[in-house]
């Protein structure tokens, strides 16, 4: 298991921070699962809500682009055999698709 987790400092900034956190969070994890820790720029300085909405764009903008890197990882480790890649739908889903019928309400 892989662990995405958001720091809202930067990375390059505060270096040591990160390598701690990321060694801790590793040796605190169970067995087989790795923790990848990712920085922000710029870092949240201003508690406020302008930042924090900045902050959670960039968060969920990360954790959706780690998803593919840890597909590629997975793969490479594991061989295509053992990891098939996983089905998708070939159109956006919405209502009116298969996946979300409409309601009869």
């Amino acid at each position: 298991m892989r662990v995405f987790w958001q720091s809202f400092v930067d990375a390059s900034v505060n270096a040591p921070y990160m390598a701690l956190l990321s060694e801790y969070l590793n040796n605190i994890a169970a067995p087989g699962a790795t923790v990848h820790v990712e920085g922000i720029s710029p870092p949240d300085r201003e508690f406020g809500r302008l930042a924090e909405l900045r902050c959670a764009v960039q968060a969920i903008d990360n954790g959706i682009a780690a998803e593919p890197r840890a597909e590629l990882q997975a793969r490479q480790r594991l061989g295509p055999q053992r990891f098939p890649r996983a089905a998708r739908p070939q159109q956006p889903l919405g209502p009116g698709s298969d996946q979300f019928p409409e309601s009869e309400t």
